[in-house]
């Protein structure tokens, strides 16, 4: 617990979501944790705490995506979809959020280390926005 409503929204996005991606690049069983905790903060009322999670929710489709080069199986296949679901719903939150999953996923897309397919995913995400 960290009082007057925890970290910073741009420390996180500077500091910890870095570390996370290197951390759950090298253990991928901690996404389960990582994703937990991002839902928590996603129905927050402190709109910061909403912002670091759209940051975290991208960052947690581009692991499971780059990841799964070649390994496609149900359990991975369904946490995408779910990742890719509460990213949709945030992007029906404030403008501070929307703000932020935008900012994230054009960032995700310049990315050299993201993949084709990760690529792919944020874009249809933003495509069904269009819709």
């Amino acid at each position: 617990y960290i009082p007057n409503d925890g970290i910073p929204c741009d420390a996180i996005t500077a500091s910890v979501i870095p570390c996370l991606r290197v951390l759950l690049t090298i253990r991928r069983s901690y996404t389960d944790q990582a994703f937990l905790m991002t839902k928590k903060a996603l129905f927050c009322t402190n709109s910061e705490q909403r912002v670091a999670a759209a940051h975290l929710l991208v960052m947690l489709l581009e692991v499971a995506l780059n990841g799964d080069a070649g390994n496609n199986n149900a359990r991975d296949s369904s946490l995408v979809d779910e990742i890719k679901g509460y990213l949709r719903r945030s992007l029906t939150q404030q403008r501070d959020v929307r703000s932020a999953v935008y900012k994230a996923i054009g960032s995700g897309l310049r990315a050299d280390r993201n993949s084709d397919e990760t690529k792919k995913n944020f874009l249809q995400i933003l495509h069904r926005q269009l819709e």
